[in-house]
């Protein structure tokens, strides 16, 4: 097979009954849904006028409509062009006008000579109007484009991350084999779908046969723990941000789901060794995965922390079977590394991108010999497990030492009363940079900047140790949810 498509034509008809997507207390078979996904699909090719290639740009919900929109873009030949959902109408513009998009399916039309908008609330009903049982529909081929995923939507110029068939196809089996799926499987999923890492579990789910429920984020737990309750969810895709705000508003409420839940995903940002041992303690008997990749090369290594409890502070896990990933030096060459010799990640094989959409100066820079060029730092231990330390731009220069402000990050997490924090660099007349910790404290914890910098000293180098260490509301967050240093201008914030 060529398309998650035909996994989903494939489960129609072996097995038509079983849920393929819940939204809410919508539930929607496998025959269901690939009925839905030929009508708009058909109506798509026909009364659009849609041809092979063409752009569809679809702004995100947490919704049916948007699962139909996804498969049936894909099923009339053109490529899907997710947007966040707050997206602004002026960036939603340019990335329509990069595109060249002929579809623009939103709630909110965009007026554009040659764009046919489409409402997001009137697909289910084009889906059912248009199905057509006599249409002799083609599949799309492997090489063909599948997705093109914006990188950024809020600040600086987007990258669009373009991805073949054969790309969702082999990320789809890496995360089938990582996680040990099973077909009777049911994961909820509250991440946006615009995201790589919800979209990815989305095909997957369907590449595998089995259950994804999509949730409106976790703005009710209500919401989710009915998912847990009545819809047979057994396993999970948290980042380590939607664990806390778990735990914040319920506690330990998750651990009476101990013998329910099969495995948790965190992912999309680094896991810290208390929110590790916090989920090892509440779902003891659950496979819990962290995993590491990126938009331009799928999901490449994972572990379970929960197996394998020895690995610690920054250990992502193994490659998996469509990933071979390897340390480079500055120069691209493959070097023998260590805790000691770290360099940069590389990965090739069936997962890596095609290219940035229309920037083949840009593509070039990261993509060479088959082989997508990170600028991650990380190294393999004896045992084969990747260990990521941070970020080549991130580093900072101390006195001519460098530190991986992920490090101190880690490090003052273990103090176990910070809820999180960012490690940014500050301008100082005598080392010309040093190191500035601001710090975010759990609900009815008091902060003690001597405190915290005692705890450092234990723990780290002293040219490691924050010279300023601050208390701050929240952490700035870039547009995945990740800390965003970039938000800083030597150690504030900046405006706008």
């Amino acid at each position: 097979m060529e398309s998650i498509e035909e996994y989903l034509s494939k489960f129609a008809k072996e097995a038509p009954n079983k849920l393929a997507v819940i939204v809410k207390d919508t539930y929607t078979s496998y025959e269901q849904l690939w009925k839905k996904v030929q009508g708009l699909a058909y109506y798509l090719k026909t009364d659009c006028e849609v041809e092979r290639g063409d752009r569809v740009v679809v702004k995100a919900s947490q919704t049916l409509s948007y699962v139909i929109s996804y498969f049936a873009t894909h099923l009339a030949g053109a490529v899907f062009v997710p947007l966040e959902k707050n997206i602004p109408d002026n960036k939603a513009v340019e990335i329509i006008e990069e595109t060249d998009a002929k579809i623009y399916i939103s709630n909110i039309a965009i007026e554009k000579e040659g764009l046919r908008n489409i409402a997001i609330k009137a697909v289910e009903a084009l889906a059912e109007t248009y199905f057509n049982s006599s249409w002799e529909y083609d599949f799309p081929s492997g090489i063909d484009s599948a997705d093109i995923m914006y990188t950024t939507g809020t600040t600086g110029k987007a990258k669009g991350v373009e991805v073949t068939h054969s790309v969702l196809l082999a990320t789809a089996e890496n995360y089938i084999s990582g996680f040990e799926i099973k077909r009777d499987n049911v994961i909820a999923v509250p991440g946006p779908m615009n995201h790589v890492n919800p979209l990815r579990k989305l095909y997957m789910s369907i590449m595998n046969g089995s259950t994804i429920v999509i949730l409106n984020g976790l703005i009710s737990m209500k919401a989710f723990f009915h998912a847990l309750d009545e819809q047979g969810v057994t396993s999970l895709c948290l980042p380590p941000a939607s664990l806390r705000t778990i735990w914040h508003f319920s506690q330990n409420k998750l651990a009476d789901y101990a013998e329910q839940i099969d495995f948790v995903e965190c992912s999309t940002a680094p896991v810290t060794e208390s929110d590790k041992e916090t989920l090892r303690k509440q779902l003891p008997k659950s496979r819990l995965y962290n995993n590491y990749g990126l938009s331009e090369c799928g999901a490449m290594v994972m572990y379970d922390f929960n197996r394998y409890r020895s690995k610690g502070q920054g250990c992502v896990g193994v490659p998996m079977i469509n990933s071979q990933v390897v340390i480079v030096d500055d120069e691209r060459k493959e070097i023998i590394s260590s805790k000691d010799n770290v360099g940069l990640i590389a990965n090739k094989g069936t997962i890596n991108m095609k290219g940035y959409w229309k920037a083949p100066e840009i593509t070039s820079q990261v993509k060479e010999n088959g082989y997508i060029y990170t600028n991650d730092i990380g190294y393999f231990d004896e045992e084969g497990f990747l260990y990521v330390i941070g970020r080549k731009n991130d580093t900072i220069n101390v006195g001519g030492l460098k530190v991986e402000p992920t490090e101190v990050e880690e490090a003052a997490s273990l103090t176990g009363d910070i809820h999180e924090c960012i490690c940014v660099a500050v301008d100082d007349g005598i080392t010309d940079s040093a190191l500035k910790l601001l710090v975010v404290m759990k609900e009815g914890k008091k902060f003690d900047k001597k405190r915290i910098a005692g705890f450092l000293q234990k723990s780290l180098d002293a040219y490691k140790i924050p010279k300023i260490i601050e208390e701050i509301n929240e952490v700035p967050k870039n547009y995945v949810g990740k800390p965003d240093r970039k938000a800083f201008v030597n150690g504030v914030v900046k405006k706008g």
